[in-house]
């Protein structure tokens, strides 16, 4: 009889992950139709494609945009701006990493034991769907800084996870 209700607990114990697994599942392919709908079908199609393979791009922009504004300031004072458009890449490479944050949270969630390298794939493969797609479609650019940004959000978003997961558990023990 106490085999029968370990076996029992067991089995019960093994049918709560999986649906929580599914669970997570569910979500993530819903994340991740979000992110498409976001990254590129709201957006119009336009005639030709755009090809963006330098690396870091936002690192030149930013830096155009710290000369660009000291050199508006020496000749025309307070009044200079920056350029928004060297903000913009910034911006669009910062919000690159925050939105795919969440996949590696979810994949970390679903437990399976992905070696480091995995996420790295896994963040690339996802992002490189989503930039074929723009290409395709002709509703966005094919950049390498998105594939830079996008894998790195997967990987901080999987390291999060490890990170909070560690701080409960020395909480509670």
């Amino acid at each position: 009889m106490c085999r029968t209700s370990k076996s029992n607990v067991k089995e019960n114990h093994d049918m709560r992950n999986k649906k929580i697994e599914i669970i997570i599942l569910v979500l993530l392919v819903g994340y991740y139709i979000i992110v498409l709908h976001y990254t590129i079908f709201s957006r119009l199609p336009y005639y030709g494609s755009h090809i963006e393979l330098r690396p870091f791009r936002f690192i030149y922009y930013t830096i155009k945009n710290i000369k660009g504004t000291y050199d508006r300031f020496l000749t025309y004072g307070f009044s200079a701006t920056p350029q928004m458009h060297n903000i913009s890449v910034v911006f669009d490479f910062l919000l690159n990493i925050i939105i795919f944050i969440p996949i590696g949270f979810m994949i970390k969630i679903l437990n399976k034991p992905y070696n480091k390298i995995s996420y790295v794939l896994i963040g690339f493969f996802l992002s490189l769907v989503i930039e074929l797609l723009e290409l395709i479609t002709h509703r966005g650019c094919f950049e390498l800084d998105d594939l830079i940004s996008n894998t790195m959000g997967v990987c901080i978003g999987a390291f999060l996870w490890n990170t909070i997961v560690s701080m409960i558990r020395n909480i509670f023990t």
